[in-house]
């Protein structure tokens, strides 16, 4: 797939499709080609082949991601809202999960997006390593309205 550029550091895609839009987030670092100030990047495409590269969807800005916005997944909601669930790694390095949402749901491009204001929505629950408590996904409703859980898209 030639819609991410090997010169940085990047990893696991989170794809979504939008109003005719392929969306892949992944986690990213901007400034190098190694591990480290984890963002998440942002590309679309019509067709899979052709890619736009959009302005970072998330940056650490909060102290509940102050140190990477790493992994998580995207859901699109019976509603038709559309919802990320993400690991921060907060200013005591401590992993908890967040939830973050377009700003502008007719926006086909899905550029701007704000990250819910009571995060961080999960912390480590005793007995975890808050270093080990990463890499969410959500759920999936099946045509029959049963949810099936999925591990991670593979693209």
């Amino acid at each position: 797939m030639g819609a991410l550029s090997l010169d940085r550091w990047l990893e696991k895609l989170v794809p979504l499709f939008h109003k005719g839009w392929y969306h892949l987030f992944y986690q990213y670092n901007p400034d190098s080609a190694v591990w480290g100030n984890i963002t998440w990047g942002h590309a679309v495409s019509t067709d899979l082949i052709h890619w736009l590269y959009l302005p970072f969807a998330m940056i650490p800005d909060r102290w509940y991601d102050i140190n990477g916005v790493w992994t998580g997944s995207a859901t699109l909601l019976p509603d038709g809202r559309i919802m990320m669930l993400y690991t921060g790694s907060t200013n005591e390095s401590i992993q908890v999960q967040n939830l973050a949402y377009p700003a502008n749901l007719s926006d086909p491009l899905l550029i701007d997006w704000v990250k819910y204001p009571d995060n961080p929505v999960i912390v480590p629950p005793n007995g975890i390593e808050t270093d080990e408590f990463r890499d969410p996904t959500t759920a999936w409703m099946g045509p029959d309205r049963d949810m099936e859980d999925y591990d991670r898209v593979k693209i």
